[in-house]
């Protein structure tokens, strides 16, 4: 029994040592690379990257031991590949939400006098905007963080100097969910999608009561079964260590009279792929919390200034009242150009 036991590690313990003699190698490639300037520092993402290059450049057959390096990289230091920060209790939460580069300062002053310049812009045109600030994964399930956000993001919310009126804020939305966000998606479950919009038309009620009582369009919403599907963040993870997600999905219908006695749409939802991607249902979720019909014009994968900045180019004559739904990670950073 012994013997079979023995002979059965053989192979593994030859394998290792494989994996050692060849990461010796490597670091010794990256000390004589690398130069004097760098010695004492090879820690720093700078070096990581160059050892993690010259380890696989001396392996027989890179993809197979890429794919083992991500798997222990995983298990051993809990990171992987550049977009994905790992938590704890298998929680998975997008780099955006940390990153504090040096002009995050002046990229987050930028963004705020853009949101209030296109205020000003629909105000001329009667149209009302009101910017849903959906806050960072990684503030409301802060619980689950391995690292601390950075500065910048711990107190930007103190910095948000927009007008009431103009400004929702989600943590108030947040506050009493079990789970407003995916444990390994980046984006928020049609729960907290729910919560957001009720959030919206608390806020239009308080501040555009005028406007909230000429919204009487009947709309519900109901679930429609179990789904499945896996992350946006695992492909950043070696394969089959995150498992698939699953959720309640819903559909928000409206009644057959309501649909055809007004074919004017006074409500414009702009923003991410959390109101783009139609499995969360928010734009389904909001026009019941409204009691108005609306069109989505949110994009994915351009993040939230662009799609407003395309929005306004053309805008529909009877639109009312734009909600802007805006992440709170990307304040800090550069808005994306208009393709």
């Amino acid at each position: 029994m012994r013997l079979r036991i023995l002979t059965g590690l053989i192979p593994a313990l030859f394998f290792l040592v494989l994996l050692v003699a060849l990461f010796s190698a490597s670091l010794w490639q990256c000390h004589l690379h690398c130069g004097n300037n760098l010695r004492g520092k090879w820690l720093n993402g700078q070096i990581t990257s160059r050892w993690e290059k010259d380890y696989l450049d001396t392996l027989p057959n890179k993809e197979f031991f890429a794919a083992l390096w991500e798997i222990l990289r995983y298990h051993l230091f809990k990171t992987g590949s550049k977009g994905v920060v790992i938590g704890a209790q298998g929680w998975l939460f997008t780099d955006e939400e940390f990153i504090a580069a040096p002009d995050s300062e002046t990229n987050f002053t930028e963004n705020i006098t853009e949101i209030n310049r296109i205020e000003k812009l629909l105000r001329k045109k009667n149209i009302r905007l009101v910017v849903a600030v959906i806050p960072a994964k990684a503030r409301i399930a802060s619980q689950f963080l391995l690292q601390p956000l950075p500065r910048i993001r711990q107190l930007l919310y103190d910095r948000i100097n927009l007008p009431p009126q103009l400004f929702v804020d989600g943590r108030g939305a947040f506050s009493s969910l079990s789970q407003p966000f995916f444990r390994t998606d980046t984006h928020w479950t049609p729960v907290g999608a729910q919560a957001m919009a009720n959030a919206v038309a608390d806020h239009v009620k308080k501040y555009y009561p005028v406007l909230a009582k000429d919204f009487t369009a009947s709309f519900h919403s109901r679930p429609v079964g179990k789904k499945t599907f896996y992350s946006d963040l695992h492909k950043f993870l070696p394969e089959g260590v995150v498992k698939a997600e699953s959720y309640t999905a819903w559909e928000t219908i409206t009644d057959a009279d309501d649909l055809f006695s007004n074919e004017k749409i006074p409500v414009a939802l702009v923003g991410t792929s959390y109101s783009a991607d139609e499995r969360w249902n928010f734009i389904g979720f909001l026009k019941e919390a409204l009691h108005a019909d609306a069109v989505n014009y949110a994009q994915q994968g351009k993040g939230a200034i662009a799609p407003m900045r395309d929005f306004i180019k053309h805008i529909p004559p009877d639109i009312r009242l734009v909600v802007w739904e805006f992440p709170e990670r990307f304040l800090p950073l550069k808005p994306q150009e208009s393709r």
